[in-house]
């Protein structure tokens, strides 16, 4: 093939426009960045609260109620031990004590 012609050509652009949007974007990053940096911390102290509530709720009310279900447990083990032994002492049937 022939070369018909040759073309150069020279383009310029003004990157004033873009800069100055890209300087605008970075503005807002770095300020939304600040507000989640706050957001965390915020979110770090209701983990904090949250954690002592859990741990006082445990030792206040779980662990004294699963005490009382235990003590109950025990006291109805040793009234039917004590029954079967009032049977065996006085010859009476379970059902008529």
């Amino acid at each position: 093939m022939a070369e018909l012609a040759h073309i150069t050509a020279v383009v310029t652009a003004t990157t004033a426009q873009f800069q100055s949007a890209m300087a605008q974007v970075n503005s807002t990053v770095t300020a939304t960045a600040g507000r989640m940096g706050a957001l965390a911390s915020a979110n770090a102290g209701i983990a904090a609260s949250s954690a002592r509530v859990g741990r006082s709720l445990t030792k206040n009310v779980t662990l004294p109620v699963a005490a009382a279900g235990a003590a109950g447990i025990a006291m109805s083990v040793d009234f039917e031990s004590s029954m079967a032994k009032i049977e065996g002492l006085v010859g009476v049937a379970k059902a008529d004590v």
